[in-house]
């Protein structure tokens, strides 16, 4: 929805820009004078998706943070046992043991991941 938006706002820009050049989108001659008008209509429309996708983008990412567990959050308060950073069900294929996001051996058997 943000791609859209971006290309409405280009072609609403465009609408006015181009006319100052002795140029216009074929599309948009076919509103003749009303060009303008519907240029600036483009340009709100593309900054409401833009708004709405990056909205719904946001909200998608909170969703998938609240299923999986908030991995920024994992080292803050760890209880004994776990390793601090780690991720619930990240383990390492050879030796189960946990492991976190960002090592590259594991912290066991230190077989590479």
């Amino acid at each position: 929805m943000k791609r859209w938006g971006i290309y409405l706002v280009i072609l609403g820009i465009g609408s006015f820009l181009l006319p100052m050049l002795g140029l216009q989108f074929k599309i948009l001659m076919i509103f003749g004078e009303a060009a303008p008008a519907i240029g600036g209509l483009l340009i709100f429309a593309g900054i409401a998706m833009i708004i709405g996708g990056t909205i719904s983008e946001k909200k998608r990412v909170q969703s998938f943070a609240g299923k999986t567990g908030d991995v920024s959050m994992a080292g803050a308060g760890s209880t004994p046992g776990t390793t601090p950073g780690a991720a619930p069900g990240l383990r390492c294929y050879a030796c189960k043991a946990i492991i976190s996001e960002t090592d590259m051996v594991c912290p066991k058997c230190q077989t590479p991941l």
